[in-house]
């Protein structure tokens, strides 16, 4: 059967109709989510979220977990994307998860975009 796993074994059906992130997969939606937010594209961001959470996806594991290196709200403050950044807060993202890198918080990443010394 072809499809995605998720966590009990079974499958979910791949829908070519469906967006990449509609699956269970926590790690391919950050990445989605990452990209969106590295372009600085709110209306994309905010509709992701939205679709997200309409389908009982747990934002707290697409928003907080680092699956590759960087979170969400890390990748809005690094690349100076505040809008991005306020919209993420507000859905449940924490500023003091670190990143796989070089283990800094978005808090690092924002004063670095924004040129401040910690």
């Amino acid at each position: 059967m072809l499809g995605y796993p998720v966590e009990d074994s079974t499958y979910i059906p791949i829908n070519s109709s469906s967006p990449s992130w509609y699956d269970n997969d926590n790690a391919r939606a950050q990445s989605d989510l990452n990209d969106r937010v590295k372009r600085g594209d709110v209306k994309a961001v905010r509709e992701m979220l939205k679709t997200l959470h309409k389908h009982g996806r747990r934002l707290d594991r697409v928003l907080n977990v680092v699956y590759e290196s960087m979170a969400p709200l890390q990748v809005a403050a690094k690349f100076g994307h505040y809008d991005i950044m306020t919209i993420l807060v507000d859905h449940g993202a924490d500023m003091n998860v670190p990143d796989k890198i070089d283990h800094w918080t978005s808090s690092h990443y924002f004063a670095r975009s924004c040129q401040l010394t910690i």
